[in-house]
């Protein structure tokens, strides 16, 4: 299964992925709205976790490390053959070939969200909470998701710390129901500390 996971993670076929003016525009709007559930998913997460719960979460949104690379991919297909359909990676060469877009500068309705919710967002404050021994934060590190053309998939790169050896990094797959509603349909789990 895990040879699986790392194919998904990390192979793309390399072919660019265009859009018009409308259709980023609404696959903009769709990121956004996966952004913020997979931020609301989160916060469901840590307060049901009684070690975290009386921590303040914080937000950042930095691809860096958490988005595979174009020499990341190099390698790892010139290491291994296609083991699956290679239209089943366009979301993961959407991602790959995205700009570097913050949500948090992107998405009006996370960092609502975020102010009704209290949650951190100064990425300073962040980082110096972030250098203490014992963290008061739990931060959650989320990409811009990359949305199917046809708007009924897309993918997440998050990574969820609360401090030394207390994270996860991964990816999650979305998939738009018959109600226009998303829902997580895969994690992938890329690293752990």
């Amino acid at each position: 299964m895990q040879a699986r996971h790392e194919i998904i993670a990390l192979y793309a076929v390399m072919t660019s992925c265009s859009y018009s003016a409308s259709e980023a525009s609404q696959n903009s709007v769709e990121a956004c709205e996966i952004a913020l559930h997979y931020a609301q998913h989160f916060t469901e997460k840590v307060e049901n976790f009684e070690p975290f719960e009386e921590r303040r979460l914080a937000v950042i949104s930095r691809r860096e490390g958490l988005v595979p690379t174009q020499e990341d991919l190099d390698l790892y297909t010139a290491q291994n053959p296609p083991v699956y359909d290679p239209g089943e990676f366009e979301l993961v060469r959407i991602a790959i070939n995205a700009d570097d877009v913050s949500v948090l500068d992107e998405c009006e309705n996370v960092r609502k969200w975020a102010a009704r919710n209290d949650v951190l967002l100064d990425e300073n404050k962040i980082d110096e909470l972030t250098r203490e021994e014992k963290w008061s934060i739990v931060l959650l590190n989320l990409t811009m998701p990359a949305v199917s053309k046809n708007s009924s998939k897309a993918i997440i790169y998050v990574s969820e710390y609360a401090g030394g050896l207390a994270g996860v990094s991964g990816s999650m797959t979305y998939e738009k129901g018959p109600d226009g509603q998303w829902r997580i349909i895969e994690e992938i789990v890329l690293g752990v500390s």
